[in-house]
């Protein structure tokens, strides 16, 4: 499965570079500027920490940050939340979310835990992610589409679009 997932999304990104596409703030990576996301460190409602590496490995990864007291940030997780497309593909384990509260509050980010799904990974950010250099925060939502090597194969805000690209690859 993991082979089948790496051959599609290289084959997803030669045809995308090919066509130099960029979406408005949103980006395709190409090919050639290839970059791997970088482990971080979040803690989940629990108290316990979790890193991007420790999530299973083989499967595409939707990182969701995002500040609760965001209204596109709430917008773009109920369009993956409510998206068939998400829900059969984590339901066939191609696919895994993360969500990181990337804002600073700690009691609106519980307060809305409830309205994720429960196969989500809920977290909120340590001080660390904002030293990553991979990870663009300066507009909330900031929505990043990984392979399965967790290659970054797209990048933005905006959750229609991320379900469009896992259209093109299913």
């Amino acid at each position: 499965m993991r082979i089948l997932i790496s051959i599609l999304t290289w084959l997803w990104v030669l045809s995308m570079s090919a066509q130099s596409h960029v979406v408005s703030n949103d980006t395709v990576v190409s090919a050639d500027s290839v970059v791997v996301a970088e482990n971080f460190r979040s803690m989940t409602a629990e108290g316990r920490v979790v890193e991007l590496d420790s999530l299973p490995t083989g499967r595409l990864t939707i990182l969701v940050f995002f500040d609760p007291d965001c209204g596109a940030c709430r917008q773009a997780i109920f369009g993956l939340k409510h998206s068939s497309l998400v829900k059969q593909l984590i339901d066939e384990q191609v696919l895994q979310v993360m969500t990181v509260n990337a804002g600073f509050e700690e009691e609106p980010w519980r307060a809305m835990l409830g309205d994720m799904p429960e196969t989500w990974m809920k977290t909120m950010a340590t001080l660390e992610l904002w030293d990553k250099k991979c990870y663009d925060l300066s507009s909330l939502p900031a929505l990043y589409l990984l392979d399965a090597d967790r290659k970054i194969m797209a990048r933005g805000y905006y959750a229609e679009q991320l379900t469009d690209i896992l259209e093109h690859l299913w």
